[in-house]
């Protein structure tokens, strides 16, 4: 008797307790949709990267740097392509359950009810059955959308990690994208310091071959 008396109490605490994980699991669903924004927009940005890095082939003349550069956008490119796909796969692919529409509900609760009504001597009774109606639709539904969580999260970390490697590669990719215009500055910067020193040293020849129109000049100013 004592048993019996416990058992609606517990189904009772079941049922909160499933009721509690139902809709974890669609808070933890609404965080994971927000948690893509960010590493969609940081895609987008070195998509717009690549883009301007790869005009700037032209200018790559080095053999290594040339090497260099294409395995780096080479890189880049597929991991944002992977980072891109993965992002939407946890979006889209994975589709989540929901418990029965509440006409739904309610039609099963007048079928049981109708149901002992028409059948005095069947053992158990509406409320029991309710319940144990309702744990199992939140048990299914539970555990179908804690798989699809669990499964988007591990979409969501390859595809940050995916994003990091396309990271480093733009940033590999952009040293010889402007390897060459740098060398060509600094060898600018040399020449123009060449001519300079040149120009200079003229002009200390010239004073060193004709001291006499120095001196010149400084005794007319005297007089």
């Amino acid at each position: 008797m004592s048993n019996q008396q416990k058992e609606p109490g517990c189904l009772v605490n079941r049922v909160e307790l499933y009721e509690k994980c139902y809709h974890f699991e669609l808070e933890r669903k609404e965080r994971i949709r927000e948690s893509t924004s960010m590493p969609f927009g940081v895609a987008v940005l070195l998509f717009g990267v690549t883009a301007y890095l790869a005009q700037r082939s032209h200018e790559i003349t080095t053999g290594f740097t040339a090497l260099v550069y294409g395995i780096a956008i080479c890189v880049t490119l597929v991991a944002l392509v992977y980072t891109v796909v993965k992002l939407l796969y946890s979006n889209q692919y994975y589709k989540y359950l929901a418990l029965p529409t509440p006409d739904e509900i309610e039609r099963y609760w007048m079928q049981l009810v109708q149901y002992y009504e028409n059948n005095p001597d069947a053992d158990g009774n509406p409320n029991k059955d309710f319940e144990e109606y309702l744990i199992q639709a939140y048990s299914e539904i539970n555990s179908h959308n804690d798989w699809a969580n669990c499964q988007r999260a591990i979409d969501l970390r390859k595809a940050h990690r995916a994003l990091v490697i396309a990271l480093v590669a733009a940033v590999i990719a952009f040293i010889p994208a402007h390897y060459d215009q740098a060398q060509s500055l600094v060898q600018l910067m040399k020449s123009d310091q060449i001519q300079v020193e040149g120009v200079m040293t003229t002009h200390e020849q010239r004073e060193e071959a004709f001291p006499t129109a120095k001196t010149k000049t400084a005794s007319s100013k005297g007089d």
